[in-house]
């Protein structure tokens, strides 16, 4: 029975079978949110859990419900492609203005965050660019070291421009690197809530 799912998931069964465990796996994460956003309150009240601890635990699944919408919301773009827009994007510009905004959690986190770039310009969505950059620091963000580097660089050259973000975290395995681009894949490193997103970045 196959209950209206794929018989034949790309990538091939073990591909999909991850693929659909990902998303069941996000749903769980949205029902604990709801779930001890909901009851924590009333067992404080009753005295069954001390306020310090419901509230480390309402803050740290608030925080992950709204990474989960957060996502969705992509997700939700990434399959439009009438809504994206295409114009003019000062690169350098947004890329600085991403810079001020993850200097104070560099700064927090003890990370020597750098920007290196160069006035460029190029047709396309400046929403979808903001997505990926801020997933790609969020990542190297959560995955150096303190008093490591984190690098974000605009530069051009002849036949393309070029965005990178370079940090001196873990990196991916080489067995992982072919299924980067696959639509919630993560490693089984990644597949905490803590610690990992929901494997959309290089969708």
């Amino acid at each position: 029975v196959t209950d209206g799912l794929p018989t034949d998931p790309p990538g091939g069964f073990e591909n999909g079978l991850a693929s659909l465990l990902e998303i069941a796996a996000g749903r769980s994460a949205l029902r604990l949110a709801v779930a001890i956003g909901r009851e924590y309150p009333h067992r404080v009240i009753d005295g069954t859990i001390p306020a310090d601890v419901a509230r480390s635990a309402i803050d740290s699944q608030t925080s992950r419900l709204s990474d989960l919408l957060d996502e969705l919301a992509q997700l939700r773009s990434i399959d439009a492609p009438d809504a994206v827009r295409h114009e003019d994007v000062d690169l350098d510009a947004l890329c600085r203005s991403l810079y001020r905004e993850f200097n104070p959690l560099a700064h927090e986190a003890g990370l020597d965050f750098r920007y290196r770039g160069e006035p460029v310009t190029l047709q396309s969505d400046p929403r979808l660019v903001v997505t990926v950059l801020t997933n790609f620091l969020t990542n190297a963000f959560r995955y150096t070291s303190a008093g490591q580097r984190v690098t974000l660089t605009c530069t051009s050259e002849p036949d393309r421009v070029v965005l990178s973000v370079a940090d001196s975290g873990p990196g991916i395995a080489s067995q992982h690197q072919h299924r980067i681009f696959d639509r919630f894949y993560r490693t089984a490193e990644a597949r905490d809530r803590v610690s990992g997103g929901s494997g959309l970045g290089l969708t």
